[in-house]
């Protein structure tokens, strides 16, 4: 994927440099996709978000692009090889309109990002009458929303591609730079004899300079750059064009730490609170001078336990202080023996856009306490037990009035104050509602009136769509979730609030089960009992077999790959057959499937052969019969014929052919000529 660089709009700082082709967006922003627009297949919108399809079959999903009206938010700018940038038009609905070119990204600085349809038409009546196109003062009003310059590029490339060649529409490299370690002084080389600026979030120069002729340069900034702020250099040309940005980052800590509460346990043996990660935590006496415990360093999220010896008394004071890593002390924070110094949390609140009432969550039972420039409480309110609270004003608040809310518990202790603002929204949407189909493709649920749904598998959004104006929504997922694989659905408020996350998982299966798995058969019949290997013989016409599967599934036995029976796997995953009907003698070729739930059909197994003889010709050849010493004793052949046993091949039952029965006449052959005698018209005799 190439490189992606996301622009503030209003300042056009960077915000992202990736090439990662999934972005989140969450404020208004200048998209600068390096390849041309001969790339682009298509743009989609679903929901807030545009997808970018490209002619490799690759797509760039920019999330939260769109407005909830459907107006972009967000502005999408491609290269150009002659070396100026195109920039899509959109209308109100999101569908690309053309490609306006710009010779410089800052031109679109504060620009608006689309059309209305009542420009759209004129631009289209213009197109279709005999003046050229951007003649129109219908269309040079609707396209000065994107820039005079943008309009009149456009125009003048196509009437005279030749000058607009010959402009100067480089940019400069980005220049190379380092900040101090006290966040005065940068320094760096660029392209020979431009100028250099710097500049903060704000688009505040910072300072300025020109690159020496060997490109070296040195910036003293106005104020110092600490505690992680990024400032953006760049260069610019003498032509005006101006190269990326540069990022640095003030690294120099100057920020006290921050004692976010400390409280004494009940008989005066140990404090405990919580403080800047790793910082190093002292308890000093009432007089802040006298060591009593410590310095003991935070834990990675910032707790702390300090034991004092020997243990205060109750209502003794003491103070806590934290101490960062580069040196900087936090105020010292009161705690007392015996009492509760632990502040409540600042509330999540939302202040209607007419500044006629609040609502919003915090600690059960404190009092949300508004107060005025003054310091004077205006309005009070204890929270319920489910811990909400609204409060009316009438006549309605101003932001000039710089109104606070706070928190305040039964001990007296007080959250920080959150300066109120019209509009302002930290309250989060409750956890959606929704049910996810059968097949697993579509959700639907309730949520926050007019907010943003999103479904994600992992990191990959799935599915998204909003809520109407009474909470209900419909979202058809891009990719159906199957086989009880997990996805979480959020839902976002216009100020980007997040609703706790609901899991949904799919249960359809379209797995199919692994083969069948035969552990063991089994012989517990006749003088000869015990397990049946393959390629052996058995007198059982009805051995057991057993072996494991899928629990519930159901197991077809086959043989020879005729289905002879079922039966189903146990919760053990564990299963047992014995046929209902005997085997017929000779070879058997046994294999199994098994089925699920979901009516998933496994492989066949690999076949289990054996072969079925009569149990006499089993225990004749097992035993081993002395024949031959049976004829030497008896010419009369008085116990041979005790023995007599006819094999009739005509029988139901009996194959003169089978193995065994020939394997018993070559073994009495071989020992007497005599039973050769008894061999005739597939009749055997013996005696």
């Amino acid at each position: 994927m190439t490189k992606i660089v996301v622009y503030s709009k209003d300042h056009l700082i960077p915000l992202q440099n990736t090439e990662n082709n999934q972005i989140l967006l969450n404020q208004n922003t200048v998209v600068l996709m390096h390849f041309p627009k001969e790339n682009i297949a298509s743009i989609e919108r679903s929901g807030t978000t545009a997808i970018v399809h490209l002619k490799n079959g690759e797509t760039v999903v920019l999330e939260n692009f769109f407005n909830l009206d459907g107006t972009p938010a967000n502005v999408i700018v491609l290269t150009n090889p002659q070396g100026y940038y195109d920039v899509m038009l959109l209308d109100e609905q999101g569908q690309l309109i053309q490609y306006n070119p710009i010779n410089n990204i800052h031109q679109l600085s504060g620009t608006p990002n689309w059309i209305s349809a009542t420009q759209v038409n004129a631009i289209q009546e213009s197109a279709e009458s005999t003046a050229p196109w951007y003649a129109s003062k219908l269309v040079k009003t609707g396209l000065a929303i994107l820039g005079a310059e943008a309009i009149y590029l456009a125009a003048f490339k196509k009437d005279d591609d030749h000058e607009n060649k010959a402009t100067d529409t480089m940019p400069p490299a980005t220049p190379k730079g380092t900040l101090d370690a006290a966040g005065k002084v940068i320094t760096g080389q660029a392209e020979a004899n431009v100028k250099i600026f710097v500049v903060d979030a704000n688009n505040k120069v910072l300072a300025e300079t020109k690159a020496d002729a060997s490109g070296n340069y040195t910036l003293s900034l106005s104020r110092d750059v600490v505690n992680n702020e990024k400032v953006y250099v760049y260069a610019q040309d003498a032509a005006g064009n101006s190269s990326s940005f540069l990022t640095l980052t003030g690294t120099k800590d100057t920020l006290a730490p921050e004692l976010e509460w400390a409280q004494f346990s009940t008989d005066g043996a140990f404090v405990t609170g919580k403080t800047e990660a790793k910082a190093k935590v002292y308890v000093y006496a009432e007089d802040g001078v006298t060591v009593l415990a410590g310095p003991i360093s935070a834990a990675n999220d910032g707790t702390f336990t300090l034991n004092l010896t020997p243990v205060l008394a109750e209502n003794s004071k003491a103070k806590v202080v934290a101490v960062d890593e580069a040196g900087n002390k936090s105020p010292a924070y009161e705690v007392i023996v015996g009492h509760d110094t632990i502040p409540p949390a600042q509330p999540a609140l939302e202040v209607k856009s007419d500044g006629t009432s609040i609502k919003g969550t915090g600690e059960v039972g404190t009092t949300v306490q508004i107060l005025n420039a003054s310091k004077d409480v205006i309005a009070e309110k204890v929270i319920g037990p489910d811990g909400t609270f609204t409060i009316s004003f009438s006549p309605a608040i101003t932001d000039a009035a710089k109104y606070t809310l706070s928190l305040k518990d039964d001990a007296g202790n007080e959250s920080k104050p959150i300066d109120l603002k019209v509009g302002l929204d930290t309250l989060a949407p409750d956890k959606v509602q929704a049910t996810l189909n059968i097949d697993g493709n579509k959700l639907t649920g309730t949520a926050e009136a007019n907010s943003s749904i999103e479904v994600r598998s992992g990191n990959t959004v799935i599915g998204t769509g909003k809520a109407d104006a009474i909470g209900h929504f419909e979202i058809t997922l891009t990719t159906a979730l199957l086989n009880n694989n997990k996805a979480t659905v959020i839902a976002y408020d216009a100020a980007k609030n997040a609703s706790p996350s609901l899991d949904i998982i799919g249960t359809k299966d379209t797995i199919a089960p692994n083969k069948v798995v035969l552990k063991t058969v089994t012989d517990d019949v006749g003088t000869s009992k015990g397990t049946i290997a393959a390629n052996s013989n058995t007198d059982d016409t009805q051995p057991k077999f057993e072996g494991t599967g899928e629990a519930g599934a159901t197991v077809t036995i086959y043989n020879h790959g005729i289905p002879i029976g079922t039966t189903v796997v146990l919760a053990n995953l564990t299963w047992s057959f014995t046929p209902d009907k005997a085997l017929s003698l000779g070879e058997q070729s046994i294999s199994f499937t098994q089925v699920d739930a979901a009516k998933n059909t496994s492989d066949m197994s690999d076949s289990f052969k054996f072969t079925v003889v009569t149990q006499v010709n089993a225990s004749a050849s097992e035993e081993n019969i002395d024949v031959e010493s049976l004829l030497s004793e008896d010419n009369g052949n008085t116990e041979i014929d005790d023995l007599l046993i006819q094999f009739d091949t005509n029988s139901a039952t009996t194959n003169s052919n089978s193995a065994a029965p020939s394997m018993l006449a070559a073994n009495f052959a071989s020992i007497n000529p005599q039973v050769e005698d008894h061999l005739h018209n597939d009749v055997w005799t013996i005696g």
